[in-house]
């Protein structure tokens, strides 16, 4: 539990920092990409371990999709924050 607590903190840690330097709307930009590219890796690592492993790549290119979306919109919510200072 130690290795999990040190190398993937959970999100829920950093949500009222994330909402206060941003806003509930930002956050929810931020969370629904992560968490739909965290459930595709979770999917994909089940689909390797139990063998299927073209599910497994596919449903790591569909998490591939969703962090790209996470970065544009981590982006977009940054250029937007520093042009309103």
């Amino acid at each position: 539990m130690e290795v999990l607590d040190k190398y993937q903190p959970n999100m829920d840690d950093y949500r009222i920092n994330i909402i206060n330097k941003f806003s509930i709307a930002d956050y929810t930009k931020i969370t629904i990409p992560f968490s739909q590219a965290e459930r595709l890796i979770n999917r994909g690592h089940s689909a390797a371990v139990d063998g299927y492993l073209d599910e497994s790549q596919q449903s790591i290119k569909k998490a591939l999709n969703y962090l790209d979306l996470l970065n544009e919109e981590m982006e977009l919510i940054k250029s937007e924050k520093n042009g309103k200072q």
